[in-house]
């Protein structure tokens, strides 16, 4: 008889030890649960489903519509670099205002790949010529005031009004990511841009950009202006982008390449690189 009481009350204990440790865990998944080291926004990846996206494009981009109508052009007799790259992309929105391209995503696949808590994260978007890049970065996870664009024009007050060789409006280690896509192509001191942007990232700060080389050394006229593109720097082998960011301090984690014939006719490497500025590590790998 005893022996049954003791089995008894130890299945008791069991049973009370057991609920006590279900309800602290209950309590700590309600009150303090463990977040999670992936991206699990379903938010964000309902508002990535192609209609809602096309939809919302078309909205936030209606917004900035009469900004775009009222931006100006240089003069034509102004052949400068940058003269021609605003003639070139302010006539292209003006034709086609409603952007429905998503090649930018990649850039923050890779950008936050392994996935991290963005939250106090500062991203600079270098080249974004509207808002809706913006938005697909915030959609990738950063928080939308910790979101800028920079381009040679602004249609929107989220964009700085800058040239990317000379970011002198910009203090040193400012930004945690700086993305850059199809934008290089339209400097002609591309080391200038990466030393600028070596100087407003901080150590540890990530530089995602795309290059693309035509490897036909001819005259590139835009199908919008009429004009043509500055030739010089589609000829820079990526190699040699690669070695002198190496050389300021940065290091590769990312590099792919898609070659293809490009809208006007010409073929085209496709280059998507990604780098860490070096920060000081406790146990360096090599």
């Amino acid at each position: 008889m005893a022996i049954i009481l003791i089995q008894g009350r130890s299945a008791l204990f069991r049973r009370q030890s057991f609920l006590r440790q279900f309800a602290s865990a209950l309590y700590r998944a309600l009150r303090h649960p463990a977040k999670s080291p992936s991206d699990h926004r379903l938010f964000a990846r309902l508002m990535m489903k192609p209609r809602i996206f096309g939809i919302y494009g078309l909205i936030v981009q209606s917004c900035d519509r009469q900004r775009i109508k009222s931006t100006p052009l240089p003069d034509a007799s102004d052949q400068s670099a940058a003269a021609r790259a605003i003639r070139h992309n302010v006539t292209q929105i003006l034709n086609k205002f409603v952007t429905t391209s998503r090649r930018v995503e990649p850039i923050y696949q890779i950008a936050t790949t392994p996935w991290r808590d963005l939250k106090d994260e500062k991203l600079l978007i270098i080249g974004c010529r509207n808002v809706l890049e913006l938005h697909q970065a915030n959609f990738a996870g950063f928080r939308w005031n910790n979101i800028s664009g920079l381009d040679l024009f602004s249609i929107n007050p989220k964009i700085m009004s800058m040239n990317m060789e000379d970011m002198n409006g910009i203090n040193d280690a400012s930004f945690d990511v700086v993305t850059m896509v199809n934008t290089l192509e339209y400097s002609l001191k591309p080391t200038q841009v990466f030393d600028e942007v070596n100087r407003i990232l901080r150590p540890g700060g990530r530089f995602v950009f795309t290059y693309g080389r035509h490897m036909e050394e001819k005259a590139v006229v835009s199908p919008a202006s009429g004009e043509e593109f500055v030739d010089e720097p589609h000829y820079y082998p990526a190699a040699k982008h690669v070695k002198y960011l190496h050389d300021i301090g940065m290091k590769l984690f990312w590099h792919d390449e898609i070659s293809k014939e490009n809208s006007v006719g010409l073929m085209q490497a496709n280059h998507r690189l990604g780098f860490i500025k070096q920060a000081a590590l406790l146990d360096p790998p090599f």
